[in-house]
């Protein structure tokens, strides 16, 4: 066989590489231009939970939002919806508890598609209450106070998002008060054999923080003295940052600047002297000319 002009080597080499670049440009070719065909939806016809005898397998399909008998069954919304039972489940003080990977079985249905049964088992173990409450190290706020503040009482049912709930409120309230650099922590100490959990809180309160200087940028004279009016935070008092945030909340019901976020304040804390300041970039919405004092 002659070699074709311009062209040096094999001539089988050349046009074993020229069928295989055909075949390839043909591929994608149909790659391109054939439309997906979607996937047949399959129907959730059932779904049973296995195991559990504490709560009821109705009180478990009403935490399920889209997998129902009757909607596409969809495996990853079914999988974020069971972490929805298993949060019941702590709620109600069954700490051990765990939901196993569903099963599911797939059946055609003549002239209707697919449907699936799916089930579902489940590991209650045993149900946990709340054996004793400590709380140290609190001064500024009463040890007694905030026992009493939490929702849930010795010998009742261990909800562990009740208790961080509480938590997290015992350093909201040391944060209104001043202690910018609070820190709470819960210790829990399970006893597998009674069935209980005894809680410590720790406390450190740290010390309390003031606002040192408060500056309000793009405003002059009349104008930065009435935004410094509004404010719910000012120089000398103990910082809040609740108090920040309902001042922004209202200086924007008043409609005078621009919708202001926390993003709009930087925020200054120097720990050597324990103080904050807070400097303020409020953007006027108001015709030329005119006073926001008007």
């Amino acid at each position: 066989m002659r070699s074709l002009p311009g062209l040096s080597g094999s001539p089988q080499i050349w046009y074993s590489h020229e069928v295989a670049r055909g075949c390839v440009l043909l591929i994608l070719s149909i790659v391109i231009t054939t439309k997906a065909i979607p996937a047949e939806p399959v129907i959730l016809r059932s779904i049973v939970f296995e195991g559990n005898s504490a709560v009821d397998s109705g009180i478990l399909k009403s935490r399920l939002r889209h997998s129902r008998p009757g909607a596409r069954y969809e495996p990853e919304i079914l999988k974020y919806e069971l972490g929805a039972i298993e949060r019941l489940y702590e709620d109600a003080g069954f700490l051990r508890a765990a939901i196993g990977s569903p099963s599911v079985d797939i059946t055609e249905i003549p002239g209707d598609g697919k449907a699936a049964s799916v089930r579902i088992p489940i590991s209650e173990g045993a149900r946990y209450t709340l054996a004793s409450l400590e709380v140290r190290n609190a001064r500024a706020l009463s040890p007694a106070t905030l026992r009493q503040m939490c929702p849930v009482s010795s010998g009742q049912p261990y909800g562990r998002r009740k208790i961080q709930a509480w938590v997290d409120r015992i350093l909201s309230a040391y944060h209104e008060l001043g202690y910018m650099r609070a820190e709470v922590n819960l210790q829990e100490d399970i006893d597998d054999r009674q069935r209980s959990v005894g809680c410590v809180v720790e406390c450190s309160e740290g010390a309390i923080y003031k606002v040192r200087r408060v500056t309000i940028a793009n405003l002059d004279g009349p104008d930065a003295q009435e935004f410094r009016r509004r404010l719910l935070v000012g120089e000398g008092l103990v910082y809040n940052p609740e108090m920040l945030v309902m001042s922004i909340q209202l200086l924007n019901s008043m409609g005078i600047y621009r919708p202001m976020s926390e993003e709009n304040v930087r925020i200054t804390i120097d720990d050597a002297a324990r103080s904050v300041d807070l400097e303020f970039t409020p953007a006027p919405q108001r015709k030329p000319d005119q006073s926001l004092q008007d």
